[in-house]
């Protein structure tokens, strides 16, 4: 066969218009790697510019095109743009446009509407991402018993290991512990080894099963022996009971990752151990690697206070690297632990001023009012978190003003509220507790009883044995 010369490189070549072709598609790639560079220059300088860009480029007859124009709306947080762009879409809908949709609502707050498009993606055939989207809505909200009941209804249609172990996530975090460990050992049945080997180690630790949980994560260690979260797990099972073996399980994660979650886990875990040197070290090795993670300059700050240091600095580094609520809470929370209570006012005030009403940044002002003795103010804070979104911690955080106040009537009313709508087994034990100082002994006994037939946390369940004998103590 005869050899032809390429016009583009000049090699000899027996197929002269494959070669052309092959050259044709790299300069397409690299013409194509060119645009993206110049659209992120545009998208990061120009803003205006290029959302008007998108804007004409979202009219083009394009279903791929308008679901590009959406995405990049969406990642500039422009949210009405967005929604106006999926809806043009829904002529023809498809999973993928619902999904898009629910998550452009969810980041309005229009939590309702978002809920519905995730289940229309459903509908459309799409499950897993649905499904996470659709219970994340619903733990944000605090809706349990509704997770818990939707993914119920879904494994009674679907033999899908994912929805099982998923399942028995919602039912760990509801404390039905022992039916979570039926679930979990279904998914893993189904094929769903590593979230369905995870929820089944916590399954088995609540029920203080651990030298199964040991067995277990060993066997799946070794099945997978490139997965970090068995080594995650096996240091936390005995960091507060055999700590040799606990860093024997820290030793071998840092030899196989130094990613930033790993790094913070290893250096929270030295911690607890007592072996602050080695978390230090630590420290400094993980900022090194990851120059821009806002959470590792929070530790930093941690041990420069702990030497008597001045750590504003790195806290302040660590909000300009990442100035998001968590930040601003985190911090807050380090001062409230340590008693400056005037410096944690000023960060969570700091963050109201950039988020503005947040029902958690409203709890935690009213934890820093209730910890300096201004209790009203601290009840005003919690009334202003309820009213923003019905949440736990306000709660609990009026039940402590009431209960200075002597209002113990109106405390009851709240924990018996609670216990209707969060089927927390910790709540019927801070109930039963309050009721025991107030004297109220049998009423306190009665909910300790039907508790331990409830639940099956295990350390809960020890709680309440405790609790049970001092109430006898107290009635003799």
């Amino acid at each position: 066969m005869s050899h032809k010369i390429c016009p583009y490189c000049g090699a000899m070549v027996e197929d002269l218009e494959e070669h052309i072709r092959e050259h044709e598609m790299e300069l397409l790639n690299k013409m194509k790697e060119e645009q993206k560079e110049i659209m992120h220059d545009m998208k990061r300088y120009f803003p205006d510019i290029y959302i008007n860009f998108l804007e004409d480029l979202s009219k083009e007859e394009n279903r791929e095109i308008k679901m590009l124009c959406a995405a990049e709306f969406l990642s500039m947080n422009e949210f009405e743009r967005a929604e106006k762009v999926f809806n043009s879409l829904l002529d023809k809908p498809d999973a993928d446009i619902y999904n898009g949709l629910g998550i452009c609502y969810r980041r309005m707050g229009k939590n309702k509407e978002a809920l519905e498009c995730f289940k229309n993606a459903m509908k459309y055939g799409e499950r897993k991402i649905s499904v996470i989207n659709i219970c994340d809505l619903y733990e944000e909200e605090e809706r349990f018993e509704e997770e818990e009941e939707f993914l119920n209804n879904l494994i009674k249609k679907y033999d899908d290991g994912f929805l099982y172990a998923t399942y028995a996530r919602i039912l760990i975090i509801l404390g039905k512990f022992s039916l979570a460990e039926r679930i979990a050992r279904k998914a893993i049945d189904l094929g769903e080894e590593m979230e369905g080997y995870i929820q089944l180690s916590f399954s088995l630790i609540m029920q203080g099963k651990e030298k199964e949980v040991e067995k277990i994560l060993l066997d799946f260690n070794k099945k997978y022996p490139d997965k970090l979260q068995p080594y995650i797990l096996l240091s936390n099972l005995y960091i507060d009971t055999e700590p040799e073996k606990a860093e024997e399980y820290l030793e071998k994660l840092y030899e196989k990752s130094r990613e930033p979650f790993v790094m913070e886990f290893l250096i929270t875990s030295y911690i607890k151990l007592g072996k602050e040197e080695k978390s230090e070290e630590l420290l400094e090795e993980a900022i090194a690697l990851h120059k821009n993670n806002a959470n590792f300059y929070v530790l930093k700050g941690i041990f420069l206070m702990k030497r008597g240091e001045n750590e504003e600095e790195a806290f302040k580094k660590a909000i300009k690297l990442s100035s998001s609520k968590d930040v601003f809470i985190k911090i807050a929370d380090i001062y409230i632990d340590i008693g400056e209570y005037e410096k944690a006012i000023e960060y969570v005030e700091e963050a109201e001023k950039l988020y503005g009403k947040d029902e958690i940044i409203k709890c935690i002002k009213g934890d820093v009012f209730f910890e300096m003795g201004k209790f009203k103010n601290a009840l005003k804070e919690y009334e202003e978190s309820l009213k923003i979104k019905e949440n736990v911690d306000a709660y609990l955080g009026i039940i402590k003003c009431y209960e200075m106040a002597g209002r113990y009537k109106d405390v009851e009313n709240i924990y018996e509220k609670l216990m209707k709508e969060y089927k927390n087994g910790w709540l019927w034990y801070y109930y039963a507790d309050f009721l025991k100082n107030i004297g109220k002994l049998e009423e306190s006994k009665k909910i300790c009883n039907e508790a331990l037939k409830k639940f099956d946390d295990n350390e809960l369940l020890n709680e309440i044995e405790m609790l049970l004998e001092e109430i006898d103590a107290h009635a003799n």
